[in-house]
Order: structure tokens, then sequence, then C-alpha cells
């Protein structure tokens, strides 16, 4: 396997993956709860809306199908459509910003009882000086970090599953038992795996075609999306059996890997911890560029540098509200409009017959 495929899957992960499932929270809410053969289905459900995605984008960007000047949004919903959604994804960027920086104040508060509003400055002043540096510079520095945190991640999580093995046969009588929280809107588990597929890629469109730009050929480019999608939900799957076999532990809790962590070694709290910033950090960064980059500011302007601090800020004030809220509800509502979305990604891909709605959509 190339190493450009490397480098952007890692990239690609370390986009998707932030503060919701390094700490565990949105596996939770949109497998775990669903039983054992329930969040099996979910994930493959997940995994192929992700694949499809990604690499349908960053392949169409490759060939310069996508002009860097319209951009993904307007290429494939058309000039109404695809408009409202150049100024309504910033919005719902920022809330997943909102979600990052909550999240790192959860991670600092229970790891090292600090206040949460010193985890929420730290992230939003890396970030920021971060995605100053441009899209070039934003890869090279989140890339290797999302490898290493999927790696790290199923790593615990197999250790966890090894021990706890026999808890899986009782998993789905222990659900029916204790109230585990499921995300918002979604009652059933092709539907939870549908749109958690959805809403991982519907934010990212900007940054897969900036990956996607960067690709040497298209080949190159629908491999990235592929290595990165399976990688992705390959994880969050092994996590979610981790969880299944110590439901009656985890189901409360607002990180429940970094309880996985320590219930293998104490000593690894501080770790995780880390490790779970890093992750909300890889997130955070492309989520930020991508603000400033769908209105086509120059990352060298001083329209785009203020636009950042501004977002960077207002992000780190609104990441007061609670995250396990925050995950169950801004991300599946994301879903939705990320299905709308991928239904004119099908059309302009396949060239589905052009029905009133779409003529009128354009």
């Amino acid at each position: 396997m190339g190493k450009r495929i490397i480098i952007y899957s890692g990239a690609c992960m370390a986009f998707a993956m932030g503060s919701g499932f390094a700490s565990g929270q949105e596996i939770l809410q949109f497998f775990t709860a669903y039983g054992l053969w329930g969040s099996l289905g979910a994930g493959a459900g997940a995994a192929m809306v992700f694949v499809w995605a990604a690499s349908t984008i960053m392949g169409d960007a490759q060939q310069k199908k996508i002009p860097e000047k319209i951009g993904p949004y307007r290429y494939y919903c058309g000039r109404r459509i695809g408009t409202a959604l150049v100024w309504v994804m910033p919005i719902i960027m920022f809330l997943f910003l909102t979600v990052m920086f909550s999240g790192a104040g959860e991670a600092m508060e229970e790891a090292f009882g600090l206040p949460a509003s010193i985890g929420r400055t730290a992230i939003a002043l890396v970030t920021l000086l971060t995605v100053l540096l441009g899209l070039s510079g934003l890869v090279q520095a989140i890339s290797p970090i999302g490898i290493g945190i999927v790696l790290i991640a199923s790593c615990i999580s197999l250790i966890s599953l090894f021990h706890q093995w026999n808890n899986l046969s009782v998993a789905d009588h222990i659900l029916t038992q204790i109230p585990l929280q499921k995300a918002s809107f979604t009652h059933s588990w092709w539907q939870a795996g549908l749109l958690y597929g959805a809403f991982n890629v519907v934010t990212a469109f900007p940054f897969f075609a900036g990956l996607g730009r960067k690709a040497v050929t298209k080949k190159e480019a629908i491999w990235i999306g592929i290595v990165g999608g399976v990688s992705f939900i390959g994880a969050g799957l092994v996590m979610n059996l981790a969880f299944l076999a110590n439901l009656a532990e985890i189901y409360q809790k607002q990180i429940p890997l970094l309880w996985i962590a320590l219930s293998i070694l104490p000593k690894l709290g501080g770790f995780y911890s880390l490790i779970l910033l890093f992750g909300i950090f890889t997130t955070a960064v492309p989520l930020l560029w991508s603000i400033c980059q769908i209105y086509h500011w120059k990352e060298t302007s001083q329209r785009y540098r203020i636009a950042a601090f501004c977002v960077a800020a207002l992000a780190c004030f609104a990441g007061q509200l609670p995250f396990a809220d925050l995950v169950g509800l801004i991300y599946p509502v994301t879903g939705y409009v990320g299905i709308g979305t991928l239904i004119f990604v099908i059309k302009k891909k396949y060239n589905c017959r052009r029905s009133s709605f779409f003529f009128l959509c354009r």
C-alpha cells in the first residue's frame, strides 16, 4: 500500500473521529444501544455509507470534476440547494466544533481534576494555531495522530474484550435492564447506522475534496476513502464489542473508553486522556479549516485569520454545554441533513432521471 494512501487515510480517519469517537460516547449511542447483532448491522451500514461517499468525493475531486470555486455542495446539489448548504454547513460545523471543545473540557476535568474551561481554552488555542498553517500543514499534523488513536483505541478495546468475552452472551439481556441513552431521532439499528455514516461525511465534503485534489490518480483517491472508512468504522465496532462486554459499568459514563482503559491498568488514565485530547484536536482542526475555507478565503488573508480566531473563541464559549447531550442531539440531526445531501450525490453520480424536485433544486 502506498505511503500517500496511508497518510491521507490517516487524515480521513482523524477528521471523522473527534471527541465522540475517541471518548466512545457516539459508539455507545449509535451502535452499542442496539445490542450485539443490531450494533454490528449498524456498523456495516455506516461503513458502506462512509466508504462510498468518501471515495466518490475524493475521486471526483481528483479528476477535477468538482471545480474548486464551486465546491462539492454546489457541484452535487445544484445551485439552489448547494448554495443553501454552503451557508448552513458552517453552522453545523460550528456545532461540531462546540462538541469537540466540550469533550476536551470533560476529559481534563475527569482525568486531571482541572476546571473544564482550561481544557476548552487549551484545545481552542492549539486548533487555531494549526489551522493557520494551511491544508498541507494540517494533513501532516493530524494524519499520524489519527492512525495512532485508531490503533490505541482498538488495542485497549481488544484487551478488555479478551478478559470480558463471556459477558457478550448476556449483553442484550442487560440492555433491557438499564437506561442506556440512544442518539436522538433513531429508532432502529439500520437507521442509527445510516445516520452515523451520513453525519460523519456531510461535514467532511470540503475536506475530502481537498484531499482528493492532492491525490495523484483517481485510483489512489478511491483507495484513500476505502482504507480510511473501513479502518475508522472497524475500530468503532471493536470498541462497541468492548462496551457490550462491560455494559453494567460503562452505560452512564461520559467517557466510557476512559473507564475501559482504567479497568485494564489504572495508570493508563492520564495517558488515555491525552490520547482523547489528541483525538479531539484531529477533528477540531479540519472543522475550523473547513468553516473558513468554504467561503474560498485565502489561507494567508487577514479575513481568514480573523474568522478562524472568532469561530474558535465562540465555540470555546459554547462548549460549556453538557458533552453527552450535545453528541446525542447534534449528531443525529446532522445525519438527516447528510442523508438528504447524499441523495443528491447519488443523483449526480449515476445520472438518475431528473424529477421535478431535482429540477427545482438546480
